[in-house]
């Protein structure tokens, strides 16, 4: 950005220029992660009968015609005209992907994350410091989320994740979300990207230890012979069409679609299963508050420490899930959840309590008291 443009973005973030009674939501995708249960909560307290709630959004907005929630109302990203007016009026944004720029002194700007520090994206991720706050799970986490976002330690609000409220509810009755699978418990597989869609490459695998159909059916017949349902919910970002292509009756490959078919949310189906299956993912985080099993696939680990580097010690932060590096040994994990076996309770319950302020499922009433605080 020019010296000029700089010059000018400071001065109207000074200047207390008019703001309307509109708060600016913002998720990839959209009605997703920390913001929407922001926004439900909002909603709850009757906040959309004084403000105008917009939602900015890369979908087009037709597609939200079912959300017949008063004075809310999509806007898709494309417009940028029209994007850019509301960015200026708006009293309130809040975000958890696109950063929303502070345009001017009387606006609040949050910014809610979409997960903690692991991975090391110094540079490529960065959050301008004229944003007011950033949300943190805590302050052990702050100082390492603050690093990766380029962004003072001090603005961090270590309130907790509102998306983790709902790892506390009641669990979903999940045979009737898959009647064709005969099971009794169930694991929700969570790999992060390697190639992602933008360019970025990680690793050469798409996907930790399913690298054939060979190994996928194996898998797929211990799951079966334990009374296990392997749900493999691939990152967004990473293409696995010809893996979800394979019907098997215990590896059941969902997506978004999938979720929203069904009227529930994410974490709704990761408080409602038995074990988290997942590798350098920040989802971690979050479950380590079910108190239950964790099993990380570590497969690529050096190749993907080479390419992408980390920056908290894996081997430390992540020391409370089993390590996974060949299909005999994800069928060992899968075993001992059917078993009811928790081989790292301890080391995982220590790690929790060190990431995590708040065990509670009260982070978004926490945000939302903030956001009112604030505009008081």
């Amino acid at each position: 950005m020019s010296s000029a443009k700089e010059a000018v973005r400071g001065i109207l973030q000074k200047l207390p220029l008019p703001t309307k009674r509109i708060i600016l939501f913002e998720s990839t995708p959209t009605l997703t992660d920390n913001t929407k249960a922001v926004f439900d909560e909002l909603v709850r307290r009757g906040w959309n009968e004084t403000y105008e709630f917009v939602w900015i959004t890369s979908e087009p907005a037709e597609r939200f015609a079912d959300v017949r929630i008063p004075n809310v109302r999509f806007v898709p990203r494309s417009d940028d005209a029209q994007f850019k007016t509301l960015t200026f009026q708006a009293r309130v944004q809040l975000m958890c992907n696109e950063v929303l720029a502070k345009r001017t002194g009387r606006q609040f700007t949050l910014y809610l994350a979409h997960g903690c520090a692991l991975k090391d994206v110094r540079g490529t991720y960065e959050l301008p410091e004229s944003i007011d706050y950033a949300l943190s799970v805590s302050p052990y986490m702050a100082q390492y989320d603050a690093q990766n976002l380029g962004y003072p330690a001090e603005k961090m609000l270590p309130l907790g994740y509102p998306r983790n409220d709902e790892l506390f509810g009641e669990r979903l009755p999940l045979r009737a979300l898959f009647p064709d699978s005969d099971f009794e418990k169930a694991i929700y597989w969570m790999p992060t990207y390697r190639q992602h869609k933008n360019g970025l490459v990680h690793s050469d695998i798409s996907m930790p230890i399913l690298y054939t159909e060979e190994i996928a059916r194996e898998i797929n017949a211990c799951a079966a012979k334990n009374g296990v349902l392997l749900i493999v919910k691939p990152h967004f970002a990473q293409d696995v069409s010809k893996l979800k292509t394979m019907d098997l009756s215990h590896l059941r490959f969902i997506d978004n679609a999938f979720l929203e078919q069904n009227g529930i949310s994410n974490y709704a189906l990761l408080r409602s299963v038995d074990a988290l299956l997942s590798d350098y993912s920040s989802v971690y985080y979050d479950y380590l508050l079910t108190d239950r099993p964790i099993g990380l696939c570590w497969d690529d680990f050096a190749e993907y420490s080479a390419r992408e580097g980390f920056l908290l010690d894996p081997q430390d932060i992540l020391a409370g899930g089993v390590k996974i590096y060949t299909s005999k040994d994800l069928c060992a994990f899968v075993e001992s959840v059917a078993k009811g076996e928790d081989l790292l309770q301890a080391e995982r319950r220590a790690i929790r309590d060190r990431v995590h302020t708040y065990t509670d499922s009260n982070a978004t009433a926490r945000v939302a008291d903030y956001i009112e605080q604030y505009l008081r």
